[in-house]
């Protein structure tokens, strides 16, 4: 629904969580740990969760870990009702909510996880390439690999080019590139998504 949601039709969705529980409790094969997750990734750590308000560690493992999941996926995925935000918007802002929505060591694992420029973030380099982050890098978290689809004139590169941002110069002490800015491809009109994924595309995954 692209407009705001009635009382009546809040209550309504909330009910997902019920039904996907009820519909993995008579799936054969299905661990009962794993039933935490439906049940309980809408729960929030200050307790103004839902659906049974659950506070602290009265949320299990999983339900703490899913939370923090689902809402990465919900603020950073295009919908109807809104546009997905850069991935590094989206971490900034779920660490404001530490403490409150989330579980504060959990989240800042999570964000060690995903890395400081998430897989997918677009980004300019020094030299004016824009790219796209494609690797992290989990000890120069600063210094991930990058697949450069712009170049400095803003023009599509010819061929593939990835960059490995640990690369020095000669003097074997400077970078020989660094990321300058983050950048929103929305308002760029770029879909990143095209490069990262289908066969025939710019960089496959699964090479």
């Amino acid at each position: 629904k692209e407009g705001k949601r009635t009382e009546d039709e809040f209550k309504i969705m909330k009910r997902h969580v019920i039904y996907s529980a009820e519909i993995l409790s008579t799936s054969y094969g299905i661990n009962q740990r794993a039933l935490e997750i439906p049940l309980q990734h809408h729960e929030r750590y200050n307790g103004t969760g839902y659906p049974k308000g659950l506070k602290g560690d009265e949320i299990s493992m999983f339900g703490m870990l899913s939370s923090i999941i689902d809402v990465y996926d919900a603020i950073t995925s295009n919908r109807v009702y809104h546009n997905g935000m850069p991935a590094h918007d989206a971490l900034k802002r779920m660490y404001e909510w530490r403490g409150k929505d989330f579980q504060p060591i959990l989240l800042e694992r999570f964000i060690q996880c995903v890395g400081i420029y998430p897989f997918g973030t677009l980004v300019e380099l020094d030299n004016s390439d824009i790219g796209i982050i494609i690797s992290i890098n989990r000890i120069h978290i600063l210094r991930p690999k990058v697949l450069v689809i712009l170049n400095e004139n803003k023009k599509p590169i010819g061929e593939q080019k990835v960059i490995d941002l640990t690369e020095k110069l000669p003097d074997k002490k400077n970078y020989k590139l660094t990321i300058k800015n983050i950048l929103d491809p929305i308002a760029l009109n770029i879909d990143t998504q095209q490069y990262l994924k289908g066969k025939g595309l710019l960089y496959d995954m699964n090479k």
